[in-house]
């Protein structure tokens, strides 16, 4: 199983809402769009999660390669959005973010 296209664009659109809001975190407006991204991303990974379910379980089984699968989406979109976090707290020039 690979991860389509779709949920590449979704990943990517979560990660630059993530971004755009980390850029400047003394706003209210910043951290609602920070907000917004990290749900929007914890949705796309949810999708893919039950995306790769749906196609694993279509043959009655699921097997050590599919289960291999699903930690690469999994890891690539809890990394996607620990980076974009990391981002923020290095982009606050040391301030502490509330």
């Amino acid at each position: 199983m690979t991860i389509s296209k779709s949920s590449i664009g979704s990943l990517v659109s979560s990660a630059v809402t993530i971004i755009c809001g980390a850029v400047d975190a003394e706003n209210i407006e910043s951290i609602i769009l920070l907000s917004i991204g990290i749900i929007s991303a914890i949705i796309s990974l949810g999708f893919n999660i039950w995306s790769w379910y749906v196609k694993a379980k279509s043959d009655g089984k699921i097997t050590g390669k599919e289960i291999d699968e699903l930690n690469k989406t999994v890891k690539k979109g809890t990394d996607d959005v620990k980076n974009a976090i990391e981002d923020k707290t290095s982009n606050n020039n040391g301030k502490e973010v509330k």
